[in-house]
């Protein structure tokens, strides 16, 4: 009897051994779900000048329904905006804080859905200092639009502050190549559009802007690259003060691949008066991606980029 008891105690110990003791931990087992990240575009981006009054404290906002997107966006945001399904997805706003550098923006990290029930939103403030106090006259604010599912109240908003080159959403820049600038008299000359940014990817595309640039002012090697290997990147715009110009200063690319062209207008600025077009044309590696345009406004005297 005594060794019957003996096996059954030793049955139980193998039993408990095997089923982790009860209360014991398994270190090799996964941690607790941590939701489920959902999928997000990235609509729009751009730059709102020092003086904009911010009606978006928090830098977090969101539209549920094409009137919201409206009143709030109407002349800032991407009109195409307005036709999105509402029923389905609201519009993400994220607006940053006053800073000076050309390549601070902000972008979204992730919504997540925590157990089906709520949603968390982390926003990132891409900045060498998010407490640097700006020059007033070279101060902005970025911006970005993106196009999200539905969010489940109540939706936490959280901010996190990385410096380049350590930001999660946006790579470190990418300064292009200068190659040529154009100007011209809009009233003699060619007429001069709306603002208009271009990027070039064929020949076809580059001979229709070369009308644009004096002779020999485009250097030879630029008059037939290899659009395998670089992509053109092509700015315009009509101005009032005859000592203005435009430059471009940073390329970033997004978590989604996509190109942001951060381009800073320098000069007095007078929309819907232009007596002079100017253009610039730049080179940079090839990509096939989009692109979009962040182009900040300053005054002579307060530019980041010299002519």
């Amino acid at each position: 009897m005594k060794r019957l008891h003996a096996l059954v105690f030793l049955a139980l110990l193998f039993v408990a051994a095997c089923s982790g003791g009860g209360s014991t931990s398994n270190p090799d087992s996964p941690p607790p779900p941590a939701g489920t990240k959902l999928d997000v575009t990235l609509a729009a981006t751009g730059s709102l000048p020092f003086d904009f009054q911010s009606t978006t404290p928090s830098g977090f906002r969101v539209m549920a329904t094409k009137d919201e997107y409206i009143a709030f966006a109407s002349g800032i945001g991407p009109p195409e905006l307005r036709d999105i399904d509402y029923t389905q997805s609201s519009v993400l706003y994220l607006e940053g804080p006053l800073l000076d550098d050309l390549a601070s923006v902000v972008r979204l990290v992730e919504v997540r859905r925590m157990d089906g029930t709520r949603d968390v939103v982390t926003g990132e403030r891409c900045t060498p200092d998010v407490n640097a106090i700006p020059t007033p006259s070279r101060a902005y604010r970025s911006y970005a639009y993106y196009v999200v599912p539905k969010l489940l109240p109540p939706t936490t908003f959280a901010w996190v502050n990385a410096a380049p080159p350590s930001c999660a959403t946006v790579s470190a820049a990418v300064n292009p190549t200068f190659i040529a600038e154009g100007k011209w008299n809009t009233v003699t000359g060619p007429p001069m559009p709306a603002f208009s940014f271009k990027v070039i990817r064929s020949q076809a595309d580059l001979d229709a802007l070369l009308p644009l640039f004096a002779p020999g002012a485009i250097p030879p090697q630029y008059m037939a690259p290899d659009f395998g290997q670089v992509t053109l990147l092509y700015l315009s715009q009509g101005i009032f003060d005859p000592n203005a110009y435009l430059r471009i200063g940073r390329v970033l690319v997004n978590d989604d691949d996509s190109r942001d062209v951060i381009a800073e207008f320098c000069g007095d600025f007078f929309p819907h008066v232009a007596f002079t077009g100017t253009a610039v044309l730049y080179a940079m590696p090839r990509f096939i991606d989009d692109a979009r345009l962040t182009v900040i406004r300053h005054r002579a005297g307060s530019c980041f980029l010299s002519r």
